[in-house]
């Protein structure tokens, strides 16, 4: 895969609609996604991957990586095509997000897996702030930032836009008292 295919398909042909690997798990959206069925704007496709833009617009940058047959998580991070869609993940990440992306996958509900089909979410175009909440996310940011919030933040979703320049001014050159608990 080259940077250059990732506008459009490699011209391996989708899977035909109503196909075993188009048709997947019954009532699977990235199945109904990847045949065709269901519109979504298509970032990448080929034989065996597909990458698309997220529904929810938590941040500027939401992909989907997903493989075009039905599997589940589990069984996407076990399989040979993984090591293909995580390079995929990473090329638009870079294409799409040169200040910096993230690159997250959730299982189970306790991590809010909201789809059974496996599935890579590329997040990136703005700060993410914290990947998770803990006790005394405050005080990290207080030193991390000077402040309880994140510049141009009032702690609530809006602190994903928030303006990143006051931390590449004022960011210390080690982070290693600055990093959250664990």
């Amino acid at each position: 895969m080259r940077p250059a295919d990732l506008g459009s398909p490699d011209g391996a042909a989708a899977p035909a609609l109503g196909s075993a690997s188009a048709v997947g798990a019954e009532g699977c959206a990235f199945c109904g996604i990847a045949s065709g069925a269901l519109p979504r704007r298509v970032r990448y496709q080929d034989a065996e991957l597909i990458a698309f833009r997220n529904a929810l617009d938590w941040a500027p940058l939401m992909h989907l990586v997903a493989p075009v047959a039905h599997m589940s998580q589990r069984e996407f991070w076990r399989s040979p095509l993984f090591a293909r869609a995580a390079a995929l993940a990473v090329e638009l990440g870079e294409a799409d997000a040169p200040g910096g992306f993230r690159i997250v996958s959730n299982f189970g509900e306790d991590a809010m897996q909201s789809q059974p089909h496996g599935h890579l979410h590329v997040l990136g175009g703005a700060h993410l702030g914290l990947y998770m909440d803990f006790p005394g996310k405050s005080d990290f940011w207080l030193r991390f930032y000077g402040t309880a919030h994140p510049p141009g933040s009032s702690g609530g979703p809006s602190a994903l836009a928030a303006d990143t320049s006051a931390r590449a001014s004022s960011e210390p050159s080690a982070h290693s008292s600055t990093e959250p608990p664990g």
